[in-house]
Order: structure tokens, then sequence, then C-alpha cells
């Protein structure tokens, strides 16, 4: 990814992984979202830190380019997430300095080469928590131009098969619990879920001695 960081930035704390972020965009959002879940504010922490840290390996070639002039100037120019947000919402669709969508791309290859994450479900999980967390913070995202814009991996569809005959005869032949033999059983002989199984309470069947009798009435005529 290609950016040019020309603007005088804040010093912020440096991310790594046993520090909290020093992003207050990022503490934030993160306060707002922690007020519905705490779960899911965890998993946000967790997904933007690494956002947070994969603009400043993407912007460290150009620290390193303006080295000198830091000195020169004697201020601060270090790109961190809050920096490069403030200048996304300074020049809006106008910036010539940060494509939101080409940040978006590159974070999706830094996340493959650098986090070694393969799954896709789990790429697109990172990345539509970062742009849902620009836009939280008046960023604008067109849905349109990040399908474009953003190539995210395929999802890899799989296609579910149900367990044949021979399958559960050899699975209940190598099953020597009396117990959880009778539950898969139950399972292959019903049709329902795991969990559908087990929540079956005691209610749920019908013992009554007047319904039994008048079935076994029925199958002898």
């Amino acid at each position: 990814m290609t950016t040019t960081a020309g603007t005088t930035m804040i010093t912020t704390t440096t991310i790594t992984d046993n520090k909290r972020t020093g992003s207050q965009y990022l503490v934030k959002y993160i306060r707002n979202v922690q007020q519905a879940s705490e779960a899911t504010a965890a998993q946000y922490e967790y997904r933007l830190s690494r956002f947070e840290k994969y603009i400043e390996m993407a912007y460290k070639e150009e620290l390193q380019q303006q080295e000198l002039h830091q000195q020169q100037q004697n201020q601060d120019l270090i790109i961190t997430l809050d920096d490069v947000i403030n200048e996304l919402k300074k020049n809006g669709y106008n910036n010539n300095k940060i494509d939101p969508y080409d940040l978006l791309s590159g974070f999706v290859a830094y996340l493959e080469e650098e986090e070694d994450i393969e799954n896709p479900n789990t790429l697109r999980y990172f990345v539509t928590t970062a742009a849902n967390f620009l836009e939280y913070n008046d960023v604008e995202i067109s849905p349109r131009k990040f399908k474009l814009k953003v190539r995210l991996p395929k999802l890899v569809v799989r296609h579910k098969e149900a367990v044949d005959k021979e399958e559960i005869r050899e699975i209940l032949l190598k099953c020597s619990n009396i117990k959880l033999k009778t539950y898969l059983m139950l399972l292959a002989s019903t049709g329902m879920r795991a969990t559908e199984a087990l929540a079956l309470r005691h209610k749920d069947f019908d013992f009554d001695d007047e319904n039994s009798s008048n079935n076994s009435s029925n199958n002898n005529n």
C-alpha cells in the first residue's frame, strides 16, 4: 500500500502484544460495544488491536523517511490509528493521502502474511470489524466501493450429507457404553439434533396407559 504521511502527528502509546491500545478512538469504541456485550467487546478489541498494529507497520517506511525532517522540526511524526482517522475525517472523500479502501485491502494482506490467518470467515470478521470501526468514527465507507475495492477470500462452502445406515451401524458396533449407545440410537431413529435430544424432559413423553392400550388395539385390528 502506498501512502504519504506529511502531517504533524500526535504521540500515543505503541501497541504490543503485552500492552493495551493507545488509541483514544479505539478505547471509546470498545466502551460503547461493551455496554451491550462484554464478550463482543473483547473480540472487537482483539481484532482492532491487530488493525492498529498493521497501521504501524504500514507506515513504518514513511516514518523512516521522515526521520531527518523530524530532527529538524523537533516534532513527533508518529503515525498511529488515531492519526489516520483524523486524516480521513478531515478530508473525507477528497483525501489524497489515505484511501480507506486501500487501508482495508492492506489489512487483508497483513492478516494473511503477518498473522498467518487463512480461514476466510476469520479474515472477513477482522476486516468487517475494522470497517465498522471506521464508520463509527465518521469515516465514510461505501458498501459498493468496499465490495469492489476490498478483495476478501471466497468462503468455503461445505456440503453436509446425512450419515448412511452402514456408518450408523459401524458407530453403534464400536460403542461399548450402553447409555451412549442408547443416546446414539435415539438420534439415528428420530433424526433429532444432539442438543434437542439432550433438552428432552420427562414431561415431553406421553406414558399414558390409556393411549398405549388404544394404540395396541389399533395395531391388532
